[in-house]
Parts: structure tokens; sequence; C-alpha cells
């Protein structure tokens, strides 16, 4: 029953893949409903981090699982400020992960840190890598490697 589910929508296909989860505007300060539909991700999306963009729009960049080996994604949804609850833009920033899961971006706004776990018969072993937030290209990959778990990593700036 699809009513169970209030923040899915009805899959167009078979595939698991084609289920979307919603992701929704709230004010801060009240937690008033903006836009409660601000956009559709797939249910494969693990985490989310956001950061002020130029304009006072807000970048929002998603991890997606993908569903099989290196083919997860970081997306990347920029919220515009007027009318609010509007999405400015929508793309694959960086693709070809293996599994993306915790992400973060750095407090300028100019990196995304994406933790990428690993799994063999020895260990869980995995990386965290780190991206341009505008062009996706690689910065650092791995930024910092043989990490156990999986999760968000934490960011903290040292001057």
């Amino acid at each position: 029953p699809w009513d169970a589910y209030p923040s899915r929508n009805q899959p167009t296909d078979s595939a698991e893949e084609a289920y979307l989860d919603t992701i929704g505007e709230y004010d801060a300060t009240w937690g008033n409903t903006i836009n409660a539909t601000l956009t559709t991700v797939s249910n494969l999306a693990r985490s989310i981090a956001a950061s002020p963009g130029p304009g006072g729009t807000v970048n929002l960049f998603v991890t997606d699982e993908g569903g099989s080996p290196n083919t997860g994604s970081i997306q990347k949804i920029t919220v515009d400020p007027s009318p609010p609850g509007t999405v400015k833009s929508s793309s694959t920033l960086v693709s070809g992960l293996n599994s993306p899961q915790g992400i973060a971006v750095s407090e300028d706004g100019h990196y995304v840190y994406v933790v990428i776990p690993y799994s063999n018969s020895y260990s869980n072993t995995g990386e965290i890598d780190e991206y341009d937030a505008t062009t996706g290209s690689p910065v650092h990959v791995p930024l910092r490697a043989n990490i156990s778990g999986h999760g968000c990593p934490a960011i903290s700036r040292t001057d």
C-alpha cells in the first residue's frame, strides 16, 4: 500500500531504482512548510549537505548509491530564493562513484567531501574524496584513504 509511504512517489516501472524520495523546503526558524515537494531524488539517495550559493541561492548536494558498483553519483540541486521553494537547476555533479554515502560541503561552498566505502572479505575500508563543488572535478581523490565504516565526514577549517 503506497499510502503508507507518503514521502515516496509510485514507481514508473517495476525496477527498484524507479522509486523516488522527496526533498522539501521548510522555514528554519518556525518549521513552516515552504514547499513540501521541492524536488525528488532516487530512493538510493543516502545523504544531503547544503551551502549558500551566489545571489541568495542554496546548493544541495545529494549522494546516490546507484544500485551497482561504480554507478553512484553526487547530485547538485540549486534552490532559487525568489520565488521561495523553486529549483533553479539540478544536475549530476560527479558520476561513476562506488556507492557514495556521507557528504559534507566546505564552509566557503567551494568543495564537496564524500565517503566512498569499500568492502572485501578482509576489511571494510574506504576513503574520503574531495571534489570541486562547481565543476565536479576531482581535487583530492582520495583525500583520506583507508578509513573504516560508513558515515558523513565532519569538516573543520584550520588557518
